[in-house]
């Protein structure tokens, strides 16, 4: 749920408030560390990543909330598995993106 309303909040941020999504992703990552417990920080930031996608890619939000949810559930799989690997929350954000385009969004 904290990574579907990180992406929704960071892509209505960049492509709607026309901030851009570095400054739209930084400021969600500045807002979860001064409102959440440091345990759900990373989660919402994961959600940045995938929100720092294009409209083009994703002209329905339903899709980015999709991609959302799907990066939280990868999040859960594998973060154990993958404690102290620099770049996680990247991969696990392309893989979601990626895998909701293919298979829901009509491709690339």
């Amino acid at each position: 749920m904290l990574t579907a309303g990180g992406a929704l909040f960071t892509f209505v941020l960049a492509n709607y408030l026309t901030l851009g999504p570095l400054v739209a992703s930084a400021l969600v990552g500045l807002g979860s560390t001064a409102f959440l417990k440091e345990d759900h920080q990373l989660t919402v930031y994961l959600g940045a990543f995938i929100g720092m996608s294009s409209v083009a890619r994703f002209p329905s939000l339903g899709l980015l909330i999709v991609a959302g949810f799907l990066g939280g559930v990868l999040w859960e799989m594998i973060n154990q598995a993958w404690n102290g690997v620099g770049g996680r929350l990247g991969t696990i954000a392309a893989t979601a993106v990626l895998v909701v385009l293919l298979t829901l969004g009509g491709g690339l």
